[in-house]
């Protein structure tokens, strides 16, 4: 009998400890933790020089995510501790808090719930063991982030370079979900504002990790009051300069270059010289440079000017010698890409002439050369669409007498300009400032500026769906600069002036835009 009373003791507790168990299975929690209440509360003036502040969460926090995700600023002025109990978080000094100091707890968006959830906004909690607070304030978006972006804002005493704003920090804050950042209650003095993409989580910038946040106003004098609204721009890149790799000698007459990064797509064949010659021509696909030149039997000693990569960082020169591949018993390689044709090694006729082996279509077409060896439809190819194969065969030039075969045929996927509409942008109150946009959908973007005119006009975008960027091209050099450190020059930065827009094929779609007196697009507007 005694026996079974234990066993039935025994059950009722399991079944107890069983019931404090989160629940198993149901839909997965997806909702972020969310601050409920701060004692004492944001703003507090006199705080006691030993008094704790107390963060209660709506759900239990992982600690660990806590104690990597709160700073206090001042930095390096006051040691705390922390004491973490599920959903209550209390903050206190080591010793006490310095007298007459306006102080900001500052907890990012690291912190997790116990399901992995980030909470959404961070917390940024004002304090002063002194008498008042000031009410000056900086605040701003940065309109290119993406939700990716773990954008981190700034603010150190005194005037520096942006690319060393975090090694001077004073103040330090994170932009929320949708690209808001916000300093208040900063003592009066001069700061220089900055901020970082924080790829590796360190709070630092570092720059074979990070892309900086460039503001359009790099310092500000703060007094009690003031109150600054400063946008910022992402400068996808870092600002080390592009390094050379190595070359290749492909053919005779054309020899590819590896960089680090990409150049500026106005680098030219002058900035390259084969045996002392300016190439001719080049093409730039992301990182590789190809160089036509004319054939060298031998070796290329090859020399470069100053270079310039896409953020106009200056590199170079460079210089290497290369031994030349030749063309004994070489076959000539034909392929399509994104929509053209190219040949290797390059030749030089003007056109193509090539037959669709297609069912319904047996028609020759023409195709003309870009740059040696790179050929593009025009004429009746703008007609209607082609998907099939191309037989081709390319003539032997006499320079290239090891040639054995040249002729194959090759799978294509064309898309004909008949597919194709138009965007008019019209801008009736637009000022002196050329106005760049840039059309994007999917893999697709167009970028047009509008000059004197207040109509711009974008031709043959073919039918989908687009959003719509602009910038203002301050220096009207027709394209979008990215800003410099020393001496500070501010991003043109780019703003999203629509989404959603669908162009259709053989139709114009127009749109209509009223800019303030900041020369931004109204948002009620459109």
């Amino acid at each position: 009998m005694l026996k079974n009373v234990y066993l039935i003791l025994l059950f009722i507790i399991l079944a107890g400890c069983a019931a404090q168990a989160p629940p198993g299975g149901g839909p997965e929690d997806k909702t972020p933790p969310a601050i409920l209440d701060v004692y004492p509360p944001v703003n507090t003036v006199n705080m006691g020089l030993n008094e704790s502040i107390i963060i209660r969460f709506s759900e239990p926090v992982q600690a660990a995510t806590i104690r990597r995700s709160i700073t206090l600023f001042p930095l390096n002025t006051t040691a705390i501790n922390l004491k973490i109990r599920r959903n209550r978080i209390v903050v206190s000094p080591q010793n006490s808090w310095e007298e007459n100091t306006v102080y900001s707890l500052v907890m990012d968006r690291n912190i997790l719930d116990m399901r992995g959830n980030a909470i959404e906004q961070p917390l940024v909690y004002k304090f002063s063991t002194g008498s008042k607070i000031p009410v000056g304030e900086i605040q701003g978006n940065i309109p290119n982030f993406t939700l990716k972006d773990r954008i981190l804002i700034g603010l150190a005493r005194g005037i520096h370079d942006p690319d060393s704003v975090f090694s001077h920090l004073s103040y330090l804050t994170e932009s929320n979900v949708e690209g808001f950042y916000r300093f208040t209650a900063i003592p009066p003095g001069t700061y220089t504002l900055a901020g970082i993409v924080d790829h590796d989580r360190s709070k630092t910038y570092t720059p074979d990790f990070d892309d900086l946040v460039l503001p359009e106003i790099l310092s500000v004098d703060m007094t009690d009051s003031a109150s600054f609204t400063i946008d910022l721009g992402i400068v996808r890149g870092h600002f080390k300069p592009a390094k050379y790799i190595r070359g290749d000698n492909l053919y005779p007459g054309m020899t590819r270059l590896i960089f680090s990064k990409p150049l500026n797509k106005q680098t030219s064949g002058d900035d390259f010289l084969i045996n002392g010659k300016p190439a001719d021509t080049l093409r730039i696909v992301k990182n590789d440079v190809y160089l036509y030149h004319s054939p060298v039997e031998n070796s290329i000693i090859m020399n470069t000017k100053v270079l310039r990569d896409t953020l106009s960082v200056q590199t170079g020169p460079f210089s290497d010698t290369l031994s030349v591949k030749a063309f004994r018993d070489t076959t000539g390689v034909i392929r399509w890409e994104e929509n053209r044709l190219i040949l290797e090694p390059p030749i030089q006729p003007d056109s193509l002439t090539v037959v669709a082996m297609t069912v319904a279509d047996t028609t020759a077409r023409i195709l003309f050369s870009h740059i040696p060896g790179i050929y593009g439809p025009v004429g009746k190819w703008k007609d209607k669409n082609f998907k099939g194969k191309l037989w081709v065969k390319a003539p032997i030039p006499d320079e290239l007498p090891q040639i054995r075969v040249w002729e194959d045929t090759v799978s294509v996927t064309y898309k004909a300009d008949s597919d194709s509409g138009r965007l008019i942008i019209a801008i009736p109150n637009k000022t002196g400032h050329n106005i760049g946009f840039i059309l994007q959908g999917g893999k697709r973007r167009y970028e047009k500026f509008t000059g004197s005119s207040s109509i711009c006009v974008f031709e043959n975008v073919f039918a989908g769906e687009y959003s719509l960027w602009y910038y203002l091209d301050k220096n009207n050099n027709n394209r979008r600069d990215a800003g410099w450190l020393s001496p500070y020059i501010p991003p043109e930065i780019l703003r999203k002036a629509a989404d959603k827009i669908q162009i259709r094929a053989r139709w114009d779609t127009e749109i209509t835009f009223m800019f303030d007196s900041d020369d931004r697009i109204k948002r009620d507007y459109n």
